[in-house]
């Protein structure tokens, strides 16, 4: 018996070493393939919150032959920001490209020259097909606070529902400042299952992308495909406040489905499995072609119809025209012109504004207002406005500028304001401009 009880003791010494050795090789690896990202906003756009700001966040490497990064969307910023990257045990900081930022997921992908990666950089793999069981064991590295490259350790706690927002997965793991958009790895796997986002209020609780999602970004991207995700001219229809396959809102007048329609497949029999992907326009990324063909239940009825797909929205590629503290740009939500059908015409609005640029004080203009004219000529692009900003500046330095109010209410649509501003620090991406 006692002969007995000594190798069952053995064995599980054996077993909890043999763990604890894998446990320390993720640790590792994944500290080496982690980044400490360093942001600097120069024009915030409104998804910043800030017209300027300073922050720092996580990241990891998940491509090294081709020095990918994948990082949350918040962290390398939505309008014009500057990044820079250090490694584990890495003095120098280098400058990172933001090569594609998802305004759904709080996904973004950045990159730097694989010169400056150190030679002991490790990249992770994604798990897409990630099923939890409550209690797993998860890991996180991140930068807390200014303190780089910490440790920590939490379980799966479960599911958490944001409605329109999505699916989360829920954790204990303590996600702070600096901590967003690393990588939450399985201790069984050793693969990511989400990337930390962030936390609940009041609450011991974080929040984690699923892998999933990303891997929605990340797949098409690998392939050298479009990973944006189209604009499909219909919302879909929530039933007790979770997503469906019914299609809400309409607000392409020239759109083939209604109301009430439910999509029973699409692309010749390719079913939609609302389950995994909440959101159909997510299945379409890296699909390359103008339109969908669709089957559709209408009243009782099984009909055809082919979907025309406009082009998706990538937050690093969207044009802005800044001016005297103010940065404009178009919307990203694509229904926001035909919330109340006041307003057909693409719209320009404001993103963001310096509170302390002295033309801007006692000018009542609020975020996310929609610039209406320059100088008595309606303005719905950007591509049109730079233009316009730039003749003024040169004529008379300042321009008279009207705005509609931040609202869709038929009140808001009738209060116009008029200001005349000065023109200073133009400044735009668009062709023009270069």
């Amino acid at each position: 018996m006692k002969r007995l009880f000594g190798t069952l003791g053995l064995l599980i010494a054996s077993a909890c070493a043999a763990q604890a050795s894998s446990h320390t090789q993720i640790y590792e690896r994944a500290t080496h393939a982690s980044v400490h990202i360093h942001t600097y906003t120069i024009h915030g756009f409104y998804e910043d919150k800030k017209a300027e700001d300073a922050g720092e966040g996580s990241g990891f490497l998940i491509d090294k032959d081709r020095g990918l990064i994948m990082t949350n969307a918040h962290v390398a910023g939505h309008g014009p920001t500057d990044l820079y990257v250090q490694f584990f045990k890495q003095d120098k900081l280098t400058k990172a490209e933001r090569v594609f930022v998802d305004p759904y997921h709080d996904i973004a992908i950045i990159k730097v020259p694989v010169s400056a990666m150190p030679v002991t950089a490790e990249q992770l793999t994604l798990d897409c097909e990630y099923t939890p069981s409550r209690g797993e064991e998860i890991l996180a590295i991140g930068h807390p606070e200014g303190t780089p490259f910490q440790v920590t350790r939490g379980v799966i706690s479960g599911e958490y529902d944001d409605d329109v927002d999505g699916l989360y997965w829920s954790t204990d793991l303590v996600i702070e400042p600096g901590s967003s958009g690393g990588a939450a790895i399985s201790l069984n796997t050793g693969k990511v299952i989400g990337v930390p986002t962030f936390n609940l209020k009041e609450s011991d609780i974080s929040l984690l992308t699923k892998a999933s999602n990303a891997c929605l970004i990340w797949q098409p991207f690998e392939k050298g495909l479009s990973p944006k995700r189209p604009i499909l001219g219909f919302q879909p229809m929530l039933i007790n406040n979770h997503l469906t396959r019914y299609v809400g809102w309409v607000d392409d007048p020239n759109s083939p489905l209604k109301s009430g329609d439910l999509i029973k497949s699409w692309d010749n029999g390719m079913t939609w499995d609302i389950d995994k992907v909440t959101r159909f326009a997510d299945l379409l990324r890296g699909y390359d072609k103008p339109s969908v063909d669709l089957e559709i239940e209408r009243d009782g009825q099984t009909l055809q119809v082919t979907l025309p797909l406009k082009a998706g929205i990538a937050q690093n590629e969207r044009e802005w025209v800044y001016f005297t503290g103010m940065t404009f740009a178009d919307a990203t939500q694509e229904d926001n012109n035909h919330l109340a059908r006041y307003h057909p015409e693409n719209v320009i609005r404001l993103q963001t504004k310096k509170i302390n640029e002295s033309e801007l004080v006692g000018v009542e203009i609020n975020k996310f207002a929609i610039l209406h004219s320059v100088n008595g000529t309606r303005v719905t692009s950007i591509q049109q406005l730079y233009p316009l900003l730039k003749e003024a500046q040169e004529k008379e330095g300042h321009a008279s500028l009207v705005f509609n109010s931040y609202d869709f209410t038929p009140e808001a649509w009738r209060y116009m304001f008029k200001h005349d501003l000065k023109i200073k620090d133009l400044e735009s991406n668009v062709s023009q401009a270069r």
